[in-house]
């Protein structure tokens, strides 16, 4: 078998490892709102994996309905145009209802969530994620607005990754092996065949 195929086969078997890395800077505002942009939010002194989050008490629907108003932390991301990304983050509330979220991705809404969180602190964290957010050029911005009637609302941990496409069946790998070993053979009988004739 040559070189070549070898290092394919070697590189197939550890694609499905390979993770990529979180792109958003200061994900859990362990340095305040170092990288970020915000309006009307703060750092609270309470996070979901570290000492702190950001935090609003903004309160009515202007604070979450548009792009660029009301009251949002945002992150210009560097992304590759054509890929997918995976988006993660997690929510918590110190109060119930009326409460509600919206995520912009590139300028456009792929969220809005009513209560997302409601009475969940302290100490509970709430999980939201959107998978397969398309990037069109090197920049991304990524905007997340929060209401909460008439207490507050935490983000923390944000994660934006490239998506990775799902693992292969058992049997689409065998499939998979079973071509690069003909493929290998094929080569191997033309530079016999080759060897042959000169």
């Amino acid at each position: 078998m040559s070189k070549k195929l070898l290092g394919l086969i070697a590189a197939a078997a550890l694609w499905p490892s390979l993770a990529s890395a979180n792109i958003v800077a200061n994900p859990s505002f362990e340095l305040g709102f170092t990288s970020w942009s915000q309006s009307i939010f703060f750092i609270f002194n309470d996070g979901n994996t570290g000492s702190q989050s950001a935090a609003t008490v903004c309160t009515g629907p202007q604070c979450v309905s548009t792009l660029n108003s009301g009251a949002f932390i945002e992150q210009a991301l560097a992304t590759t145009a054509g890929q997918s990304y995976d988006l993660s983050f997690f929510v918590t509330e110190g109060a119930g209802p009326t409460s509600e979220l919206t995520v912009f991705w590139n300028g456009v809404k792929i969220a809005d969530v009513l209560n997302p969180a409601n009475n969940t602190y302290p100490g509970g964290w709430n999980q939201f994620t959107y998978t397969g957010l398309l990037a069109t050029s090197a920049v991304t911005s990524l905007q997340v607005h929060g209401r909460q009637d008439p207490g507050g609302m935490a983000f923390d941990d944000f994660d934006v990754h490239a998506s990775v496409a799902a693992i292969p069946e058992p049997s689409t790998w065998a499939m998979m092996i079973l071509g690069f070993a003909g493929v290998g053979f094929m080569t191997y009988r033309r530079r016999k065949v080759a060897a042959l004739a000169a």
